[in-house]
């Protein structure tokens, strides 16, 4: 998912995008993401020990963040 910026933080200079459909692009579905996180796990299984370590470290900050956000 990587880093989401706020509403305030992109130039939307020239564009004609309604405050709602800006929340929209910008949201994040916590149970989406909660969902998505086992079949990230199942497709990362098929690379075996071929997977490098930090991707599956990253999976596991991930699931950790979402599980935190969701509580």
């Amino acid at each position: 998912m990587g880093l989401v910026p706020g509403s305030g933080d992109l130039n939307l200079e020239g564009l004609t995008l309604s405050r709602s459909d800006l929340e929209a692009l910008l949201s994040v579905d916590k149970d989406e993401w909660s969902a998505e996180v086992p079949e990230i796990r199942a497709f990362f299984d098929k690379f075996g020990t071929r997977l490098p370590a930090e991707l599956d470290d990253q999976i596991e900050i991930l699931a950790r963040a979402i599980d935190s956000a969701l509580t």
